[in-house]
Parts: structure tokens; C-alpha cells; sequence
């Protein structure tokens, strides 16, 4: 295999696992706070929040339910899921 070969397969074996890891970790931050899935910014602690799970919108916040940012859904700013 030539130098330049050996590079590129190499290049792409490293970028492929990293996109991957992207796609799994996209709605939290690195610490684990959660992102908006319309505007992708964090949600705050205290902030009001739209979680969306099972097609059944329901308004809360992280502070009054913290177990919600582990729903199977997606969470939204409020002001995010008032226009589409």
C-alpha cells in the first residue's frame, strides 16, 4: 500500500467512528445537558420546556422533572415548539 493510501484509509477510519458519536450524543452537551431539538441551544434548569415523547406534547421543566431529559422524545424551548 502506498504512503498516500495507507493515509487516507487511515483518515477515513478515524473520521467514520466520530460521526458516528456525533449522531448518538447530538441533543445533550458533553455534560449532559439537554438541547433544544428545533434551535439545538441548551435548555436551562428552570426554563420551561415542551418534551414531546410518544407523540403527546407535555409542558414542564428539568427542575420540576429531571428524569424528563432521559425521556425518548424530544425536548423543546417552549418558545421553539409555539412556531414550527
Amino acid at each position: 500500500m502506498h504512503e498516500q493510501q495507507a493515509r487516507a484509509t487511515f483518515a477515513r477510519s478515524r473520521s467514520e467512528p466520530v460521526a458516528q458519536e456525533l449522531t448518538l450524543v447530538e441533543a445533550t452537551t458533553i455534560d449532559g445537558r439537554p438541547r433544544c431539538s428545533k434551535c439545538g441551544l441548551v435548555i436551562g434548569v428552570y426554563e420551561p420546556l415542551i418534551a414531546v415523547v410518544d407523540g403527546v406534547a407535555q409542558e414542564t421543566s428539568i427542575a420540576a422533572q429531571p428524569d424528563i431529559k432521559f425521556a425518548r422524545g424530544d425536548l423543546y424551548h417552549r418558545a421553539c415548539h409555539a412556531n414550527p
